[in-house]
């Protein structure tokens, strides 16, 4: 897995605005505060709050020795909810040993005089957030460090479109992403995490899924589909194909692409500032594709990343880029990679290949995958040029034409 890299920070860049805050100790009201509970065989005590929704809320919790924990507290008060919390303690069961899943250690469910009332997650503790570390940067991360964090991100949702039958996690977004005390980069909030996948036809059936939508996700980071029901487009795990490209979006630039609005998002109307490669560029155009079918899937998403990330390091380091393999090599499918497909490119670098072999994509229909209209990057040269200095550029262009 990615680690950020010993200088994640480019150089100041004050005019860039950042976004939102966590949650401050104490609050609103927290009922679970300074109480202790069970959960599973570990007693812990609520001292603060790390964050909260309107499903569910997030506080630091400490057992005996004083060892650091988080629990999840859910109120369950309705079979939906109960249904919820089933769903993403399924889903993390499923995705533990991954190393950049958060830690579920103990679940449990309590309430008075037996009813099931409270549901309890008992997670690792992680210190900070992507976006944490995007503050302590003036809002600019070194363009390798961001991009190895999206990749151990992808690496998550690529396991969880591998699974049967395949997940969509739903709520990708910065603030879900955690640096945990080890340094590793975890993806956490499971609670939106379903398998459902359709095509919602009558308008009582678009009316309930547009209320999951509006109670499970969050606005800036939701594919046009997810917008627009009355489009009568399948949506299914291609959702987090978009998503990822509006978190890249966020750690390349520390803004939202679209904000949360409909128009911009539907007429995927956005700008590239100035001063990242034209790599991770490419990336961004691919992933934030209006059709859900004319997205990669996501070993080809965690291909293409990789390769950025290993560009990207290399300029960061001064060291050039591997030469392209013979081209009788160009054509064969790399182990774990669908053949004939992914990032178009003269070479792969060694690391590219290790992190496109990492997590095991299910089969998926050949139809369906040759009818992609064109591969994730496409640039002929990978010269010096794809990479801009950290230093201040002229103007350019704000959006360049695929």
């Amino acid at each position: 897995f990615h680690q950020h890299s010993s200088r994640p920070c480019a150089r100041s860049s004050p005019g860039m605005k950042l976004l939102g805050k966590r949650i401050s100790k104490g609050s609103g009201a927290h009922p679970l505060l300074g109480k202790t509970v069970q959960i599973g065989a570990y007693s812990v005590k609520a001292v603060g709050v790390l964050g909260e929704g309107g499903l569910a809320t997030v506080y630091h919790a400490v057992d005996a020795s004083g060892a650091a924990f988080a629990v999840k507290h859910m109120r369950l008060a309705d079979a939906d909810a109960m249904a919820d919390m089933a769903m993403e303690a399924q889903t993390l069961s499923k995705l533990q040993g991954h190393p950049n899943v958060v830690e579920l250690l103990a679940t449990a469910v309590s309430g008075p005089e037996g009813a099931e009332t409270d549901g309890y997650m008992l997670l690792e503790y992680c210190s900070s957030t992507a976006h944490d570390l995007i503050k302590e940067c003036n809002g600019r991360l070194e363009e390798a460090a961001a991009l190895a964090i999206f990749c151990d991100v992808c690496a998550v949702v690529s396991c969880m479109h591998s699974l049967a039958p395949p997940v969509a996690h739903r709520d990708l977004k910065v603030e879900n992403v955690l640096r945990s005390r080890s340094g590793r980069w975890v993806l956490c909030d499971y609670g939106s995490a379903t398998a459902r996948a359709q095509v919602y036809e009558t308008t009582a059936q678009i009316a309930e899924e547009e209320e999951r939508i509006r109670r499970h996700t969050t606005p800036a980071y939701r594919a046009p589909e997810m917008w627009d029901l009355f489009s009568r487009q399948r949506i299914d795990i291609k959702v987090d194909v978009w998503a990822l490209g509006v978190l890249l979006y966020v750690l390349l630039y520390n803004k939202l692409p679209f904000g949360d609005q409909k128009l911009a998002v539907l007429n995927c109307r956005y700008d590239l500032p100035p001063g990242r490669s034209i790599v991770s560029e490419s990336l961004v155009r691919r992933l934030l594709v209006p059709s859900p079918d004319a997205r990669p899937a996501m070993p080809d998403v965690v291909a293409a990343a990789a390769y950025a990330a290993d560009a990207a390091a290399a300029r960061a380091s001064g060291s050039p880029l591997p030469p392209p393999p013979p081209p009788e090599q160009q054509q064969q499918p790399q182990q774990q990679v669908r053949p004939g497909v992914g990032v178009q490119r003269q070479g792969e670098s060694a690391g590219a290949k290790a992190k496109a072999e990492g997590p095991k994509p299910s089969a998926a229909p050949a139809a369906a995958h040759a009818a992609r209209p064109e591969p994730l990057i496409c640039v002929d040269d990978w010269a010096e040029t794809a990479f801009p200095p950290s230093s201040p550029q002229p103007q350019q262009q704000q959006q360049r034409p695929d």
